[in-house]
């Protein structure tokens, strides 16, 4: 018998209506044991995982919400991003190394965020993890993006400050501005 070979969000997609109860979820399970089991997953993401699919759920959809969680909390836990070879500690000075830029405040794709960690890279020379402040979403940056995103920053907050020093020169014209 020769071997069928499909891809898996279509073995996935083509057997979800067969799971009785699990809302097609028992292949984003499979999906998550694989991860698990794979040499090189860090420790604590093995845990956050595993936790996500031993919690009892009265529902598909809770189940659906717990792995979600998971596998967005894996993106940003510190533990797991030192464990995967992330550098998480901020350097002091910028002497002492690319991983001065973690902790600072950045703007991309028109929303604010907070680099997270750093790791060196032969192709790029570096990259820099980043967190959306609104959803704990993260990405990677590389240095020209990081650069371009610390620009678009100072740039908003040079805006900011003109307006705020713009306001503070105009009298009021009530006398006050507590109710403005």
């Amino acid at each position: 018998a020769k071997p069928v070979r499909i891809k898996y969000s279509d073995w996935v997609a083509s057997n979800a209506h067969c799971v009785d109860g699990g809302g097609g979820l028992r292949g984003l399970e499979l999906l998550l044991r694989f991860v698990y089991n794979m040499k090189g997953t860090p420790a604590r993401a093995k845990q956050i995982l595993a936790y996500s699919l031993q919690r009892s759920a009265e529902s598909s959809e809770q189940r659906l919400d717990f792995i979600v969680e998971a596998i967005q909390r894996v993106s940003y836990d510190p533990a797991v991003l030192q464990q995967d070879g992330w550098t998480i500690k901020k350097a002091g000075t910028p002497e002492e190394g690319e991983a001065f830029h973690i902790g600072r405040r950045i703007i991309w794709q028109r929303h604010e965020a907070i680099i997270i960690a750093f790791t060196p890279d032969e192709t790029y020379g570096g990259l820099w993890k980043a967190c959306y402040v609104e959803d704990l979403e993260t990405f990677d940056l590389e240095p020209g993006e990081l650069s371009q995103a610390i620009k678009k920053w100072n740039n908003k907050q040079k805006q900011l400050n003109k307006k705020k020093t713009t306001r503070a020169m105009v009298p009021s014209a009530m006398g006050s501005t507590r109710f403005a």
